[in-house]
C-alpha cells in the first residue's frame, strides 16, 4: 500500500527542511517579532496572529544552524503550525513549496534537486 504524505519545504540558514502539511495552519508574511525578556531559550518572541498572541520558535538556536541571526528579507515568512494543543510560529528564510512523497516516513533525510532536505518532527524537536 502506497501512503502519500505532503510536506511544506522551507529554507533556513541555507539549509532545507520540511514539516508535515497536516499541522500547518497558514503561512504569513514576516511581521515584527516582539521579544520577551526572560522567555525560554527556544522562543524568539511573540506575534499577533488573528485574535491571539503566539510564540515564535527559534529553529536557528534549536538546530544550532548559525551564531548570527539570519537577515530578514522580503522572502522571509512565518509558518503557523499546530503543536500539541497550541499554535506556534516558525521563521523561514523562504518557503519553497509543497512536497508529495511516498513511503519515506521512517527516513528523516531526503534529497530533492541535489539538496538534502531534513524532515522535522515538531513533537520530537520541541520536547523539553
Amino acid at each position: 500500500m502506497n501512503i502519500s504524505v505532503s510536506y511544506i519545504c522551507f529554507r533556513l540558514c541555507e539549509k532545507y527542511f520540511c514539516i508535515k502539511l497536516e499541522i500547518i495552519d497558514s503561512i504569513t508574511p514576516y511581521q515584527e517579532i516582539i521579544e520577551l525578556p526572560y522567555s525560554i531559550n527556544n522562543v524568539k518572541g511573540v506575534i499577533k496572529y488573528k485574535t491571539s498572541v503566539i510564540p515564535i520558535i527559534d529553529l536557528v538556536k534549536i538546530l544550532k544552524l548559525s551564531i548570527n541571526e539570519p537577515a530578514i528579507m522580503p522572502s522571509t515568512k512565518i509558518i503557523i503550525a499546530k503543536y500539541k494543543d497550541e499554535i506556534i510560529g516558525i521563521l523561514a528564510d523562504e518557503v519553497k513549496g509543497i512536497l508529495d512523497k511516498n513511503n519515506f516516513e521512517n527516513n528523516n533525510l531526503i534529497n530533492i534537486d541535489f539538496k538534502d532536505v531534513k524532515i522535522l518532527e515538531l513533537d520530537k524537536l520541541l520536547e523539553p
